[in-house]
């Protein structure tokens, strides 16, 4: 079965670890991870909040040879999933994704995504996956946030979270490989946060009320509004919480 072989570098401090694994040269399973990052990325250029030390931040290159460009929302879900289950696995509180890949605990966010996609013709070439997963911070300027030491009221060695979360992702890697498409939509749509609630999202900056159903196999979001069921793209609208 295919498996990847992740190897792992640690460097204390740098900008960011999406920007500098683009210096390494390209290697299927290169884990790279740090103490501090001074211009972390979020998703749309947001900046992600994290204390020197305390914090899960890396970034992870894989190839994905089987996967077309079409198919390539199947690696945002299957990141997710694999993420959430980590969060899962230490907290006693129910955790869901909300679209497109950010980990939620309640109303408050625990983890983010972001994937930075390489193309070659119709295939995807390789692909860095940027995680930052609140570990042993306490407090954060942002109040929508939470840590699993909010929850567990302990640290947790950061390291061997990190391992467990690759080991999730091994799982995962190999579900797309045998081409588990189906499985893994299914799984990422029952984990979706707020589904079937109604809800606030804002568009085209009007305030609408509306009710997630799912998402599509091209990572769309299908919202009832009014008695319109209606597909977005990421950024074409942004829920309200």
């Amino acid at each position: 079965m295919l498996s990847i072989q992740f190897k792992y570098h640690f460097i204390n401090q740098l900008d960011s670890t999406n920007n500098f694994i683009k210096n390494y040269p390209v290697e299927n399973g290169l884990v790279l991870f740090t103490n501090f990052q001074s211009s972390g990325k979020g998703m749309a250029a947001n900046q992600w909040e994290s204390k020197e030390g305390e914090n899960l931040l890396c970034s992870i290159l894989l190839e994905f040879p089987f996967i077309k460009i079409e198919q390539q929302a199947y690696i945002n879900m299957a990141v997710s999933l694999a993420l959430q289950a980590i969060v899962n696995q230490y907290s006693n509180k129910k955790s869901a994704i909300k679209w497109p890949n950010d980990i939620y605990i309640e109303n408050k966010k625990i983890a983010g995504i972001l994937i930075e996609n390489t193309l070659q013709g119709s295939k995807i070439k390789q692909t860095i996956i940027g995680i930052g997963l609140n570990i042993n911070q306490e407090t954060f300027e942002n109040k929508n946030a939470i840590s699993l030491k909010n929850i567990l009221n302990h640290n947790l060695n950061i390291e061997t979270v990190l391992h467990q979360l690759t080991d999730q992702l091994n799982s995962y890697y190999q579900l797309l490989a045998l081409g588990k498409f189906e499985k893994i939509l299914k799984k990422y749509n029952d984990l979706l946060f707020r589904k079937n609630e109604t809800c606030y999202f804002n568009i085209n900056k009007q305030l609408v009320l509306g009710q997630i159903e799912s998402v599509n196999e091209y990572g769309l979001l299908k919202v009832l509004i009014g008695n319109e069921l209606q597909e977005f793209a990421h950024k074409e609208l942004e829920m309200i919480i």
